[in-house]
């Protein structure tokens, strides 16, 4: 929870009112003094502006945090130099920058509240402008369609769980291995509905796969951004709340996402790859949008929209209609096809080969 800075003094004890004031003004004053001193912007830019860029950068991290910080987490983070991060906190302790909520050097850490205006304003200032967007069409559904309209068309059986027998497995391969990941689409499907278990088999949940369809791509990029972020609470909230509609770089980026796990777990192992991993996934998916130099970042257009909305809008791009029937009854579909339209042709024909062109076959038993 966010407390001003004449709330953080006012909370304070009066001989602690009178120990930080002689620290920081020179002289003993009472909470009042010292709140206004404290919530001076310029006094406070002068300060900032005589800091060395590690020590602001420590302050950069304490804000992103959430301005109060416990000490596990502080050695979470600074674990492999805790000795020169106590000595820049007592520093910035002096300069009143810095509170720690006791005496034993292991209290919680509190950033003073009405710096961080101030370095919000620093960091805005090396924001560039004019940056030259990088095209980046994402990950889509067009496999998972597949994935779907195979599965209308062959009896595949599965164990408790969903897990298909070894045959189904081979049967997917055989059909779509060439073009996905069998294995990871079928259990994001799994995942989001759109298959379930009947009578030992694998059926659609045609409302699912509906549903999946006709909000396109958007949709499960979206849901791919919030399942990968599903086990550090918040951080969904917090990533949208650092970009907004506006832009920020890719090392700060992974910061913010490193911080905020050693915040949920202090201990979390690996937390530095495992951001870094996060921020190149949501590039692919399309969730971010890169600059030709690849430093910065934004959410692509159609993400912040549905985002800052709640609203999920069909994508009004193109979509090849070059689909193709033969005398045969055979139907060639072009990969990037409509989902929509995709999912309602495998309810009247079945797959019979997938790639760049898919092959369907219209006969009795599938219409």
């Amino acid at each position: 929870m966010r407390i001003s800075t004449a709330e953080l003094i006012y909370s304070l004890p009066p001989y602690m009112v009178e120990l930080i004031s002689s620290r920081i003004l020179g002289r003993k004053t009472d909470a009042e003094t010292l709140a206004s001193t404290l919530d001076d912007i310029k006094m406070l830019g002068k300060v900032l502006d005589g800091l060395s860029a590690e020590d602001r950068a420590l302050l950069e991290d304490l804000k992103d945090l959430g301005g109060y910080v416990s000490w596990p987490v502080v050695v979470g983070v600074y674990y492999n130099r805790l000795d020169e991060i106590k000595s820049r906190l007592e520093r910035l302790g002096n300069l009143g920058l810095v509170f720690q909520c006791g005496l034993t050097g292991r209290d919680p850490l509190i950033l003073l509240p009405s710096i961080e205006p101030i370095l919000e304003t620093y960091a805005n200032k090396v924001l560039p402008h004019g940056l030259d967007w990088m095209e980046h069409k994402g990950l889509g559904i067009s496999g998972h369609v597949l994935m779907i309209n195979v599965i209308q068309s062959r009896r595949i059986r599965c164990r408790s769980g969903m897990e298909p027998f070894k045959k189904g497995w081979t049967v997917l391969e055989e059909t779509l291995g060439s073009l996905m990941d069998v294995e990871r689409v079928y259990k994001e499907l799994v995942s989001l509905g759109c298959l379930e278990e009947k009578d030992g088999r694998v059926v659609v949940n045609s409302g699912r796969a509906m549903a999946l369809a006709m909000d396109g791509d958007i949709h499960y990029r979206l849901w791919r951004f919030f399942e990968s972020l599903k086990h550090v609470p918040g951080l969904d909230t917090r990533v949208y709340a650092i970009i907004k509609d506006g832009i920020i770089s890719s090392d700060k980026l992974k910061r913010v996402i490193f911080l905020n796990m050693k915040r949920f777990s202090p201990e979390m192992p690996d937390a530095e790859d495992a951001a870094d991993k996060l921020v190149e996934l949501w590039k692919g998916l399309g969730i971010l949008q890169s600059d030709a130099t690849g430093e910065w970042l934004r959410f692509s257009p159609d993400v912040y929209k549905t985002l800052s909305t709640g609203r999920v809008e069909v994508s009004l791009r193109y979509y090849s209609e070059d689909v193709i029937v033969q005398p045969n009854m055979e139907v060639l579909v072009p990969m990037e096809f409509d989902p929509l339209d995709h999912l309602n042709l495998g309810e009247v024909a079945d797959l019979k080969k997938a790639d760049v062109v898919n092959i369907y076959r219209i006969t009795k038993a599938s219409v």
